[in-house]
């Protein structure tokens, strides 16, 4: 069984990296990486985050996001600016050219999603809902993991998040972070 699910696990990471970051149409005619629409994402969903706010929330160093935010800006999708009290910290915003772009790829992900999902019985899908959460939360067991696994999508406690709930389980109502 944990051969299986092993498996499983590797073919499903390997479908998510393609199809559901990667594979959207509407990225690849513009050149994206999945990296590029991570960054995008992440802007979209926290409104003028620092170049350091984006490393940490996709787990990259600063160099590493400095260099994604460069690329997104020569294409035009995101436009960056330093603080007046501090000219250290570089805030990045998505140009209306990026919050176009960022809302097409997320909805034809969804849609994407959406199609994939229907080839499939509706109680499998349901099952599979239950079991994706029920296994996450069985891999959450602390702090360190529940931040490991946090997509920080902007959406503070969001009720039908299995980090969140996760989170609110182990660390309590009043310590959940997320």
């Amino acid at each position: 069984m944990v051969e299986r699910i092993e498996k499983a696990l590797e073919v499903l990471q390997q479908i998510a990296g393609r199809d559901l970051i990667a594979g959207a149409a509407v990225a690849e005619d513009d050149g994206l990486t999945a990296a590029q629409m991570r960054v995008l994402r992440h802007v979209y969903l926290h409104r003028r985050p620092s170049v350091r706010s984006i490393a940490d929330g996709l787990m990259v160093s600063p160099p590493a996001a400095t260099q994604l935010v460069n690329k997104l800006v020569a294409k035009r999708l995101v436009a960056r600016s330093e603080r007046k009290e501090d000219r250290r910290v570089v805030d990045v915003r998505l140009t209306r050219r990026g919050r176009e772009f960022a809302r097409r790829l997320m909805q034809e992900r969804r849609k994407h999603l959406s199609r994939l999902l229907a080839r499939m019985p509706a109680g499998s899908r349901q099952e599979l809902a239950r079991g994706l959460e029920a296994f996450i939360a069985a891999t959450l067991s602390d702090e360190r993991s529940i931040e490991g696994a946090c997509l920080r999508c902007g959406k503070r406690h969001a009720g039908d998040c299995p980090v969140n709930e996760a989170s609110q389980r182990i660390l309590g109502a009043e310590r959940a972070h997320i």
